[in-house]
């Protein structure tokens, strides 16, 4: 059960890094809302949504995902954000 939850849970870390840097960019800005959101939305919303979720219709593996699918939709909102705020910055 160990080796197969640690090869769902590794692709979390896939799209972790790309939150964590998109969080980032957005302190090195000076924009703390938007880095604040990335960081709540990753590691609070998403995750206890995923893990609700998730198990319902992935039995035990959901719970392993959850923190996959969190990143996911945490992915998308760093990359809307770094798309929606090119202009303002002037990068991209």
């Amino acid at each position: 059960m160990t080796n197969r939850a640690f090869r769902m849970y590794s692709f979390a870390y896939l799209a972790s890094g790309f939150n964590i840097i998109g969080s980032s960019f957005f302190t090195a800005l000076n924009n703390g809302f938007v880095s604040a959101l990335i960081s709540f939305l990753r590691t609070f919303l998403f995750q206890i949504v995923a893990i609700f979720i998730l198990p319902v219709f992935l039995g035990i593996g959901g719970i392993w995902l959850s923190a996959f699918a969190a990143e996911i939709l945490s992915l998308s909102v760093t990359i809307w954000c770094v798309l929606a705020c090119r202009k303002k910055y002037g990068y991209l």
